[in-house]
């Protein structure tokens, strides 16, 4: 098990159409993703680590912060001003926090995101299909750059022995949070891909059998970069859908 560098992105995934995931947001920074979130109400949804990142980046990074979403609409945080571009950060308490954007995202399929509700979702109904979706290349190299959405399906039965090496290490690998005091309830699961440490916030969607919409059950906090190697979720199911499988 390991923990790769911040910056480097899924490899091995498929390409994505952004429009068939228009929840799906990334941050970026002087030409790299900090991080990636969900859009919901003129706001967007992140690990708690997440927000602690774009005030640092948005601080050191010498350029400005661009949110983008899936079908390449963005909105623009000019650098050192981040108090301009975004109006308030509150902890959800469940390892999420909401960042509410001053400028909202116009035009586009952006649509808000559909969060996994025990009251109104069925585990039956949205564990057969799950995939993590980030913004990640897709060669046999990890790339620093944004590149554009990529897909990886979960596979079942992750190594629980490496998660139990990597969840020890979520309090030093986070610049702006330490996720091992956070709130939230965290679970592992696996891809054939390549997951990796700058996938942070990638969310993970099971399709409701139902309905037929890609229901947010995760959030990607911590991986070690290997393809089927286990990683790390923030689980927003609060324990319903251990693994994702």
């Amino acid at each position: 098990c390991r923990v790769q560098s911040l910056m480097r992105r899924m490899v091995g995934g498929t390409t994505a159409d952004g429009c068939n995931y228009p929840s799906l947001v990334s941050i970026t920074s002087y030409g790299f993703t900090v991080c990636n979130g969900v859009y919901s109400n003129g706001a967007i949804i992140v690990p708690d680590s997440c927000a602690g990142y774009m005030e640092y980046f948005n601080a050191y990074s010498g350029g400005d912060m661009t949110i983008t979403a899936g079908d390449g609409t963005s909105t623009v945080i000019a650098k050192d001003d981040i108090s301009a571009g975004i109006s308030s950060v509150t902890a959800n308490g469940d390892g999420t926090s909401t960042v509410t954007l001053s400028t909202d995202f116009t035009g586009g399929c952006v649509t808000n995101v559909e969060v996994y509700d025990p009251a109104t979702h069925s585990v039956a109904d949205v564990a057969a299909s799950c995939r993590v979706v980030s913004y990640g290349g897709t060669s046999d190299v990890p790339e620093p750059l944004p590149g554009q959405p990529s897909e990886t399906p979960l596979v079942s039965n992750p190594t629980l022995d490496c998660c139990d090496q990597l969840l020890p290490q979520l309090s030093t690998q986070v610049i702006g949070g330490d996720l091992s005091a956070a709130a939230g309830t965290y679970t592992c699961t696996a891809t054939d891909a390549a997951m990796c440490a700058g996938d942070l916030g990638a969310p993970v969607y099971c399709t409701d059998d139902n309905t037929g919409a890609d229901v947010l059950v995760g959030m990607v906090v911590n991986s070690g970069c290997l393809a089927g190697e286990t990683f790390v979720s923030l689980d927003l199911t609060g324990g319903s859908l251990t693994g994702f499988s």
